[in-house]
């Protein structure tokens, strides 16, 4: 398989992820795989699968969207939009995802990129609020006024 189809069909294998599709990461993931996200960081490839069996029984209706893809010289990246409810409030973000081969051609690092302050931390109530108050501040504090007025300096 090409560089190009491993990633392809590991982008196929997170648009149609479930509880049942888990076991097919044994066919696209070294066994010490590496997976990073603003919220974990793990090592090995049933630590993975766990992380995201949790995941799909919390958010069951989770779908990931890939919205492009690029191949590098020794991995890819995915763009992505992930969609899915959870304590009966709706959501959705982007984020990206860079991808490196083994000399096997399986994936053995995956590390995601999203804003987990915007998309998790703020959707938090008293940690929202806190975290937009700071935003502002420091939104204000580094553009001016200007900013309020729809330009900048």
């Amino acid at each position: 398989m090409t560089s190009l189809e491993t990633l392809q069909t590991y982008a196929k294998f997170f648009e149609n992820l479930s509880l049942s599709s888990l076991e097919h990461l044994d066919d696209l993931v070294t066994e010490d795989v590496r997976f990073r996200d603003p919220l974990h960081e793990l090592r090995g490839r049933s630590a993975v699968k766990q992380l995201l069996a949790a995941m799909l029984r919390s958010m069951p209706d989770v779908r990931f969207h890939i919205d492009d893809l690029a191949l590098g010289q020794r991995g890819g990246f995915l763009s992505w939009t992930m969609r899915a409810s959870f304590r009966r409030r709706d959501f959705e973000f982007e984020g990206v995802s860079a991808v490196l081969f083994s000399a096997s051609g399986l994936v053995s690092s995956h590390v995601d990129q999203w804003d987990a302050a915007s998309n998790v931390h703020a959707k938090i109530p008293v940690l929202g609020a806190l975290i937009r108050s700071v935003n502002r501040h420091i939104a204000k504090a580094s553009y001016g006024s200007s900013i309020d007025r729809g330009r900048a300096n």
